[in-house]
């Protein structure tokens, strides 16, 4: 997967308090995001949401960024 590859998935956990949460995508991957990774800059996101992410390393995992709803 090339690094402007985008994905999509569903929102499955997001702690509003902490602004941390994950995707997961069709094939069962799951992604951990910061809230400050949406695009729209609302930082709040509800669980079950339809969104397309760019899968990218981040200090010691990969993560979703680039995250807009669908």
């Amino acid at each position: 997967m090339a690094q402007t590859d985008f994905l999509t998935g569903r929102v499955t956990q997001f702690d509003r308090r902490i602004g941390l949460g994950e995707i997961t995508d069709g094939e069962g991957r799951v992604w951990p995001f910061h809230c400050a990774m949406l695009t729209d800059g609302s930082r709040m996101i509800e669980l079950g949401t339809a969104v397309q992410f760019r899968p990218q390393f981040h200090v010691i995992r990969d993560e979703a960024f680039e995250i807009s709803s669908l």
